[in-house]
């Protein structure tokens, strides 16, 4: 015998009841599943997530955003060369992992509150974080360990290449031609972009070998092209 048209009025009822239900834990599921996106008011690049427990243990946050193209820079300052830093001068960076390469930025902050830093004497010293915005991208990684160089002041100086300048047991020479090549001792002060002040021991006058050979000695035949 065949259902009756109870029968099959139930069976819809009860499968229209499944089906509901069904949607309901699909809803649920999609809920959890969107509580597992987080998303950030800002955009940029993700360098580290914590795990659960770090992050409400520890209180480390879960997941770190960083503008990688708005790098800045964070020097510490001496609290004896702080007090020369002002904002907005100009900024060399370098780094030992690029050698030759350089960077330019400006100071954008200096800090009030001071860090105290022990030294490997054992002795503390005191130090203020200052913010440098780069001009422009650095390769870089973050945490990175940086060279920086901040003018303080401007000055006009006589400056040789560096390649000009000999260390002849721990004296600083140059070599001259006065029809055969000369050694003078000199007196250097600043360094920066591979030229070297003279402070001291040549006159404007002289002509300056400015790549001298090692084995080169007073006396030497030269000739400069």
């Amino acid at each position: 015998m065949g259902k009756s048209e109870i029968q099959i009025q139930h069976e819809i009822q009860l499968a229209e009841l499944e089906m509901k239900k069904a949607e309901e834990q699909l809803q649920q599921v999609k809920n959890q599943q969107t509580k597992l996106t987080v998303k950030s008011k800002h955009s940029g690049t993700v360098v580290s997530v914590s795990s659960i427990e770090d992050a409400t243990d520890g209180g480390e946050p879960l997941v770190v955003i960083a503008n990688m193209g708005n790098l800045k820079v964070e020097a510490k300052i001496s609290e004896l060369d702080v007090v020369e830093v002002k904002k907005a001068q100009h900024v060399t960076v370098q780094s030992d992992v690029f050698p030759g390469e350089e960077w330019i930025g400006k100071v954008t902050a200096i800090g009030f509150t001071p860090e105290k830093k022990v030294a490997d004497t054992g002795d503390s010293q005191i130090e203020y974080p200052v913010e440098i915005k780069l001009e422009e991208s650095i390769p870089a990684k973050l945490g990175s360990s940086l060279i920086v160089e901040i003018q303080t002041r401007e000055a006009e100086v006589d400056s040789l290449p560096e390649s000009a300048i000999l260390d002849r047991e721990g004296q600083f020479v140059v070599f001259v031609q006065e029809k055969k090549a000369v050694q003078k001792k000199v007196k250097t002060g600043l360094s920066h972009g591979g030229k070297v002040e003279i402070v001291s021991g040549l006159s404007v006058d002289d002509i300056v070998i400015e790549d001298p050979p090692e084995v080169l000695e007073t006396g030497t035949e030269v000739t400069v092209p």
